[in-house]
């Protein structure tokens, strides 16, 4: 491993959707519903391979998590951290994901909190298809995006 982004640099986003409206094109929706799919995978088999299914943790556990990843986030940013940063194994602070030794720190700050909200709910939905339930996190974003777009101004309310 090295500590370049090089997945951060896959080129223009803009191609997907439109800047002034935010709505995703045909291409668009396909991409942010694949990766949403294999995000939620991905969390759900770590999140498993590290045993955290064995709890037999229900869905109100679930939502709690989610909301302390947000209250975390909340508190980085009161903190006024870097957005992104990352701790060494002996609890340095630093500004690269990777140490000498090739080995991942861990990321702390609002958008690594934010992260962490978002691994939770990814393996929270999938769990949710794993006993049965019929829909898809990604189809249901697709479907609230589409829906978005044509809500009011503000939704209609003043302030």
């Amino acid at each position: 491993m090295t500590d370049t982004n090089d997945f951060m640099d896959s080129g223009p986003i803009t191609q997907y959707y439109d800047e002034k409206t935010g709505k995703l094109n045909p291409e668009g929706e396909m991409l942010v519903a694949s990766a949403l799919d294999l995000l939620q995978a991905v969390c759900w088999t770590i999140t498993e391979a590290h045993g955290f299914h064995d709890s037999d943790r229900k869905f109100p556990e679930e939502v709690a998590l989610m909301h302390s990843e947000l209250s975390e986030a909340l508190e980085s940013w009161r903190s006024q951290e870097p957005p992104l940063w990352f701790r060494t194994q002996d609890g340095q602070r630093i500004a690269k994901p990777y140490g000498e030794d090739n080995k991942i720190n861990k990321a702390e700050g609002l958008f690594a909190e934010l992260g962490d909200t978002i691994i939770r709910i990814c393996d929270s939905a999938e769990a949710q298809q794993r006993v049965g339930q019929h829909a898809s996190l990604a189809e249901a974003v697709i479907y609230k995006l589409r829906y978005n777009l044509g809500r009011p101004y503000k939704h209609g309310k003043i302030a």
